[in-house]
């Protein structure tokens, strides 16, 4: 099965420069003509922006189910994906507080229900979408990279939105799948990746091993990573991350390239210094989406 995998994979992905690498990369393409149709309700007003419910069409039947939230005056704004981690949702607190507060600095911001998660949970679904053990949990995972795709599709519809300045910020689980989803898709223009990791078979090394084995060749963010440049990549991780290790962190980071900037806290997973990471991330989305 992962030799078919494999030969499928480098079949599709022919010319682009990584995919002697990636051979996995064909799971993540999808219909970019699909429509959207997407529905948009307003649900709170501020005077330095409009917050709305969204929900979208993917692929395989999923809607993506959405919170958009739109600064006030004259456009078009720079946006930024906010994506939640493990168990988390759209709305959760360390998601809604940097999407608010990039929204009041003129950033359009999008923050997603993964699959499994949120309005999308649902009885018996995996949502530890990186168990290299469970191909429900790896379909998940490849899901919602393309949901996020087509979360770009969207942004790039809205007249508000600058197409081009684009940039992605995700924490744990969301770090995770965002160093896949910033490799394959090229439209990201910077990338925040918050106490992510990579190396997942030292994390899920027990069951089928031929399911690992396939599973890894199509969701390790390792292999990705080193696709985001030459766009610029920021890594903040905690010293004492007893969640992603300070091996896993270091695994991702290395298998990044140049531009690359790394910051390391004296802190845990859950514990991150809010002033300093909001100033961090502030200043590198500021450098990266604010001129043309």
């Amino acid at each position: 099965m992962l030799a078919a995998v494999l030969l499928v994979g480098l079949s599709l992905a022919g010319g682009e420069p990584a995919a002697a690498q990636v051979p996995a990369l064909a799971f993540y393409r999808y219909e970019a003509e699909r429509p959207l149709a997407p529905e948009r309700a307003l649900v709170e007003e501020t005077d330095a922006y409009s917050r709305y419910h969204l929900r979208y069409q993917s692929v395989s039947g999923q809607t993506v189910t959405a919170i958009l939230q739109v600064p006030k005056g004259d456009g078009p704004f720079p946006a930024v994906m906010v994506q939640h981690g493990w168990g988390a949702s759209k709305t959760v607190d360390y998601v809604d507080m940097p999407a608010r507060l990039l929204a009041g600095q003129g950033y359009v911001t999008l923050a997603i229900d993964a699959a499994n998660h949120g309005e999308r949970a649902g009885e018996g679904l995996p949502n530890d979408l990186f168990n290299l053990a469970s191909v429900e949990s790896r379909r998940a995972f490849v899901q919602t990279v393309i949901d996020l795709r087509r979360g770009v599709d969207y942004l790039q519809s809205l007249p508000e939105v600058a197409g081009d300045r684009i940039g992605y910020l995700g924490f744990s689980m969301g770090a995770i799948i965002g160093a896949v989803f910033c490799g394959v898709e090229e439209r990201v223009r910077c990338s925040t990746l918050v106490v992510g990791g990579g190396n997942l078979r030292a994390r899920f090394n027990e069951g089928d091993p031929e399911v690992i084995a396939e599973n890894e060749a199509i969701v390790e963010p390792c292999r990705y990573v080193g696709m985001i440049a030459p766009r610029p990549v920021l890594f903040i991780n905690g010293k004492r991350d007893d969640v992603i290790g300070r091996e896993s962190a270091e695994a991702l980071q290395n298998a990044a390239r140049e531009p690359k900037r790394i910051v390391w806290y004296d802190s845990g997973h859950y514990d991150l210094p809010i002033a300093e990471t909001l100033q961090e991330l502030g200043a590198f989305f500021a450098a990266d989406l604010n001129s043309p």
